[in-house]
């Protein structure tokens, strides 16, 4: 096991260096484990990788098994939207629609009757023409999904009338992302017809880091700490989410679907932070699920040296 073990500040520096000042950054996607021994080194890993994402222009969001089903792609995307500034994106993606058709945005006040004075225009051909050059833009995106583009459409729309966001359409899209819309009809008129679940949700996870880079970010960075999964015991949970032995293997699969998704997924880099139980228990580790293991165990190793760039990381106890 020795061999496996990598210094902390050199795989942090390698995700920096290796994956989002490049490969996240040019619209790939990555999953990475990194196996901690302590809740410190934890903590200091997922501070780490936040802090570097967030200054190089990633989206970034937090979701730690403790306190939301890992085991559901449905309820790993409502609780990754929930942290996301919706109107900030579709404000950027709205402005760089202003600007392909020439008008020049000076201020805050995005909507059409504002900019068509500022810029000495009719505000009726100006809402055309916005309308077109947005759809022309969103309709280019095909890593978009469906419903994810006519949602993102409405709230860029909503920018562009004189009250802004707020509105009651609006209102039902942002509970929608976040999982908290009651019943899906609401969202008939807006040519939405299906909330999200663990059967689309990967694919919202796709848009959503095409949708950061579209509006002028790098992309997503997923933390996911599962150290959680660990805990058999119900009693041992201590008010936090408890995880039967199937719920574990369910949680396994929606890594393993991250994994097999590589190829189809844009700007996301999903960091999984995990306690060596996970990898040594045989009864609810990563070991009882092969479809996982053989993905991110390293088949070939020198037993001197650690492979920093290797999908599993076993991490030291060093300073970050």
């Amino acid at each position: 096991m020795q061999s496996l073990h990598v210094d902390a500040n050199e795989w942090a520096g390698l995700i920096r260096r290796e994956y989002l000042n490049d490969y996240i950054g040019q619209g790939g996607a990555a999953l990475k484990f990194a196996v901690v021994g302590s809740d410190d080194l934890a903590g200091r890993v997922l501070a780490r990788v936040s802090s570097d994402a967030t200054g190089l222009d990633y989206l970034v969001a937090r979701v730690d098994a403790a306190t939301v089903g890992v085991h559901r792609m449905d309820q790993v995307f409502h609780a990754t939207a929930r942290q996301i500034a919706w109107a900030d994106l579709a404000r950027r993606v709205l402005m760089q629609s202003y600007t392909d058709i020439g008008v020049e945005v000076t201020g805050t006040d995005l909507s059409v009757d504002t900019l068509a004075a500022q810029n000495g225009v009719t505000p009726g051909p100006l809402r055309a023409e916005l309308r077109r050059a947005l759809e022309a833009l969103l309709n280019r995106s095909y890593d978009l999904a469906r419903d994810f583009r006519y949602a993102m459409r409405w709230l860029c729309f909503s920018l562009s009338y004189r009250d802004g966001m707020g509105g009651h359409q609006e209102k039902l899209i942002l509970d929608w992302l976040a999982g908290e819309l009651r019943l899906i009809s609401a969202l008939k008129e807006l040519q939405i017809f299906r909330k999200i679940d663990r059967y689309n949700a990967r694919a919202m996870f796709s848009s959503l880091g095409s949708w950061a880079r579209l509006a002028g970010l790098r992309g997503v960075v997923l933390l996911l700490d599962i150290r959680q999964l660990s805990v058999a015991r119900r009693a041992d949970a201590a008010g936090r989410q408890h995880y039967s032995a199937q719920a574990v293997m369910d949680a396994y699969e929606v890594l393993r679907q991250f994994i097999d998704a590589t190829d189809d997924l844009v700007g996301l880099l999903t960091v999984v932070v995990a306690n060596p139980d996970l990898f040594d228990d045989e009864k609810r580790g990563v070991k009882t699920y092969k479809a996982l293991y053989e993905r991110v165990w390293p088949d070939v190793r020198v037993r001197e040296y650690a492979n920093p760039l290797s999908s599993l990381g076993y991490l030291k106890e060093e300073r970050l």
